[in-house]
Formats: C-alpha cells, sequence, structure tokens
C-alpha cells in the first residue's frame, strides 16, 4: 500500500537532480564561455595579434587535431559519420557560415569591447525566435515573449549603428568593426538556421569537425595568399610565453566549449523523449523541460561584466553601453530556440526532403513479400 504523502516522491527526487544538474551545467558552461572571450580578447586586443586567417587557421588545426584523436583513443570513441556527394552538398553551405563567421568575429572582437561585441551577438537569436513566431496565429504566441525579442532586435540594431560611429574605419585601409561585426551575425544566423534542412545522418558533432577541417583547409593557403603568414612570422611577442600559452589556450577551450554546446543540442531530443516517458500525470514534462535555463545569454551578460574588471580600458561611450545593456539584460527573456533538425513544424509542417527521398528508394528496394519497416 502506498501512502499519499509518498506518491510522486522517486519524481520529485529525480525533478531536483535534473535542475541541479542543469544549474552546475549552466555554470560550467559561463565560467568557460567567459574564459575562452576573455582569451581571445587578450590575443587579438592587448597582444594585437590581428591576422585572423592564420589565427582562426591556428584554432581550427586544434580542432582538427582533438576531435581526430577522440576518433581513435577517446572513451567513447567519437565516430564522424563519411562524407559522400549528397552529404558534402548538404554540409558546405554550413562550413562556409562557420568559417566566415569566425573569421569576420575574429576581426570585429579585435577592435569591439566585449559588451558590444557579445551583444550584437544577440541579434541572432532575437531574429530567430521572431522568424518561427511571428507567423503563427497570435492566440498561439504570447506578446509577453514577444516584447524581449523586439527589445533585444532593437538594442542590438543600435549597437550596430553606434559602432559604425564610435569605431571609425582602420587608418590601414582596413573596414571598420561594424561591417565585421555585421557580417558575423548574418553568418551566424544563417548558420542557425541552415542547422535545421542540413542531411539528418550527420550529428553536431559530425558539422563540428568538417567545418574544422574546411578551415584548416581554407584558411591554410588563404593566410599565405594574403601575406598573414609572413607577417605573422615578424610579430614581436611570437615567442614570448604568455603568447604561446594564449594561443594554445584559444583553440583548446574554444573546442571545449563548442564541443560542448554540440553536445547540448545533440542530446536536447533525447532529453524531451525522456521527460515524454516519464510523464505520467499532467505537468511532469513541463517541471523537466524548466530545468534548462537560458543558456547563451546568462554567459554573455556575465562575460559583459566581467569584463569591465578584467579590460578596464576598453570601456565603450555611455550611448554603446546603454544600447549593449538593454540587449544583454532583454536576451535573458528571450525563451530557448528550438533548433531541432527533425522538429516538422520549423518545414511548415511538411515532411522533410531527406525522408520523403528515403522513404520513396527504401519503397523501391523492397521485394515482394518483404515486410519493410520505415
Amino acid at each position: 500500500m502506498r501512502l499519499p504523502a509518498f506518491e510522486g516522491f522517486p519524481l520529485k527526487i529525480l525533478e531536483y537532480q535534473n535542475i541541479i544538474g542543469a544549474y552546475v551545467d549552466e555554470i560550467v558552461h559561463v565560467i568557460l564561455f567567459t574564459t575562452t572571450i576573455f582569451v581571445n580578447k587578450y590575443v587579438l586586443s592587448i597582444l594585437k595579434f590581428t591576422y585572423p586567417t592564420v589565427f582562426q587557421g591556428w584554432q581550427t588545426l586544434v580542432g582538427v587535431v582533438i576531435l581526430k584523436f577522440l576518433t581513435w583513443k577517446g572513451k567513447p570513441k567519437l565516430v564522424v559519420t563519411p562524407l559522400d556527394k549528397n552529404g558534402t552538398i548538404s554540409i558546405l553551405p554550413h562550413v562556409i557560415f562557420y568559417v566566415g563567421s569566425i573569421v569576420a568575429g575574429s576581426k570585429a572582437l579585435s577592435s569591439l569591447p566585449i559588451p558590444v561585441f557579445l551583444s550584437a551577438c544577440n541579434l541572432a537569436p532575437a531574429s530567430i525566435f521572431l522568424l518561427d513566431s511571428l507567423p503563427q496565429p497570435l492566440c498561439k504566441v504570447s506578446s509577453i515573449t514577444l516584447i524581449p525579442a523586439f527589445l533585444t532586435l532593437m538594442a542590438s540594431a543600435c549597437v550596430l549603428f553606434l559602432c559604425d560611429a564610435e569605431f571609425p574605419n582602420d587608418p590601414n585601409g582596413g573596414d571598420s568593426p561594424y561591417f565585421w561585426m555585421l557580417v558575423h551575425v548574418v553568418l551566424l544566423t544563417a548558420q542557425s538556421l541552415h542547422d535545421r534542412v542540413v542531411d539528418p545522418r550527420f550529428s553536431q558533432m559530425d558539422l563540428l569537425f568538417y567545418a574544422n577541417l574546411f578551415g584548416v583547409v581554407i584558411l591554410a593557403p588563404a593566410s599565405l595568399y594574403l601575406q598573414e603568414a609572413f607577417l605573422a612570422l615578424q610579430f614581436r611577442h611570437r615567442r614570448q610565453l604568455h603568447f604561446l600559452v594564449g594561443c594554445l589556450l584559444s583553440g583548446v577551450l574554444g573546442l571545449l566549449l563548442r564541443i560542448r554546446t554540440a553536445a547540448a543540442s545533440s542530446t536536447s531530443d533525447s532529453s524531451s523523449l525522456h521527460a515524454t516517458s516519464l510523464k505520467e500525470k499532467p505537468g511532469e514534462e513541463d517541471c523537466i523541460r524548466k530545468a534548462k535555463p537560458v543558456r547563451g545569454a546568462i554567459a554573455g551578460l556575465f562575460a559583459s561584466i566581467v569584463g569591465f574588471l578584467v579590460f578596464p580600458g576598453l570601456i565603450p561611450e555611455n550611448g554603446v553601453l546603454l544600447a549593449a545593456g538593454v540587449s544583454l539584460v532583454a536576451a535573458l527573456f528571450i525563451p530557448p530556440i528550438d533548433l531541432s533538425r527533425d522538429d516538422a513544424s520549423s518545414l511548415g509542417g511538411q515532411e522533410p526532403w531527406w525522408e520523403t527521398e528515403e522513404r520513396a528508394s527504401s519503397a523501391s528496394k523492397s521485394q515482394p513479400g518483404e515486410l519493410h519497416v520505415v
């Protein structure tokens, strides 16, 4: 006989474990994100190593080496899906957007303060959320959730326009940080949207491996063509310990941050299935989903606040600072974006093209009298 007071007690324990685990995971992510941003900022702005093809080429090389090592000695081993013709065509836009966004982000971060850079990056999640929400009927979308997205969008846009006035073009003939920040945001948004329609055979870890491999293949000859590789050989801090340690940490920490992000994205579907399997009473699934806090916005706000203490000489003007603060705070209230690739709602309620082709090809290969399960 079960006592009423203890009914559902194991589920409560599981709920608290999920909540505590989610907050611990969030703290680790915030620390890793902040450390990665600070190391990159130190190398790019303090040491003034402004050779993005060399710097990002090094980071992608570190990523390829570590991920390849995990395929050999990892526990469990990392299994990378092999490429074929259709797979290459499917992931090609992703790797192009990835390499372009990290190069543009490197050039923007070298000149912009950390709060400005991170607040401008909020344009991507705010735009995607509004693109997902506006086509839906008003009865299904709460105006309370749209207000933070609109506020983030407007504040981030103001940050970009104010940056164009505060940070002029490079006296050496280069473009303004405003231009590279805008390119970074556009490519980041395009990459996130393309992830919804990429071939489902490739996981986020597969995309990360091939994106880094593509970066090495493209950025290595690009550094020679643009002569940045030769300029890097004359860099005055090239043999100093703090520069070497900063470059090493930037590659390792950047890869760890992307691995955690890719792993969190890959396990979102499995956690949702786990929550559905536990749904014995109304509201249990919602309790488990609420255990996942908003990840990127908290990390961006924390890194911006600490950035004032670590880099006190890189504080923007009052107008830019106010707009950046509004964007960072408003982004905390934007609901998490569902970027799952097997969500039919993200494709207008239609079956994805790859599933249609698989069904047609599998049906044609089925022999008479043979039961084929799709």
